[in-house]
This record gives C-alpha cells, structure tokens and sequence, in this order.
C-alpha cells in the first residue's frame, strides 16, 4: 500500500465515517456494476473516511481491500445456517472473589454492547470449518530468528 500520503490522512471519526458511508453510497447508486459486500464496504468507509478531505471515492485497489472482498465472497457462498439460538445464556460468574453465581444475558443484547456482529461468527460461516494446522511431532530449530 502507498504509505507516501500517511501525513495529511485524518483519524477516522463518527462523523467522517458516516460521511465518507454517504459519500460511498453517491457513488455506487452511479455504478450498479460495482458490487461490494458488508465486510469490504466497512474496509472501505474506514479508509475513506481517513483520507484527506476532498479525495474522490473510488474503489480501493488494496490488497487488503481484496482479501475484505474475498471473505465477503465465501461468506455468501457458505450462509451461516438458520439456528435457533438460545435468546437468553446463564453463564457463572464470580465477582470480586465471591461465590458464583448464574447470570442469565440475553444474547442479543450482550453482543450489541459488546460492539460484536449478531451472529456467532466462530459456529457458522467462514469460519465455521477451520481447522488449525498440526503441530510438529518434533521440535523444529528456528533458523529464521537465529542471531547472525
């Protein structure tokens, strides 16, 4: 990525976001060929709300921005399946070294304060078939990090 113009970028604000979201939307509504998916068009309205003001929108050619639009690609290929999910969890909890106790959360609920998606990104989707890879059955000498 070009880092050239990191001076004159600004932090990415609430309102430079919403923005720079209107600004994306003017543009699309001209370019019904353009299609970007929810993870890509988030990418995308950070980094546009970054830019110095008066940058005309335009789709990122970020390898980032790619790999945004990849994910968006296999999420749609592989849509989480409908689950009935349980509204409320009782979890335990022990406050302040105490004895535990049940709390019972509404799910929804939790996640919107959390800031985290509504669903569960880990149980479905993307993500849902990931299998780490093995680990060596022996150790293995790290020459990468060895001192010259």
């Amino acid at each position: 990525e070009n880092h050239a113009g990191d001076a004159t970028r600004r932090r990415a604000t609430r309102n430079r976001i919403q923005q720079a979201a209107e600004d994306i939307d003017e543009f699309l509504a001209e370019r019904p060929n353009v299609q970007v998916g929810v993870i890509a068009r988030t990418h995308w309205e950070m980094t546009q709300a970054r830019q110095p003001a008066g940058t005309a929108v335009a789709v990122p050619e970020t390898t980032t921005f790619r790999q945004m639009q990849h994910l968006d690609a296999v999420g749609a290929a592989n849509p989480p399946e409908d689950r009935d999910e349980a509204v409320f969890q009782t979890i335990p909890v022990r406050m302040n070294g105490s004895t535990e106790v049940q709390l019972t959360f509404n799910v929804q609920g939790l996640r919107a304060i959390l800031g985290l998606p509504s669903h569960n990104a880990m149980g479905s989707g993307i993500f849902s078939a990931f299998v780490p890879p093995p680990e060596p059955e022996e150790g293995i000498e790290d020459v990468d990090h060895q001192e010259d």
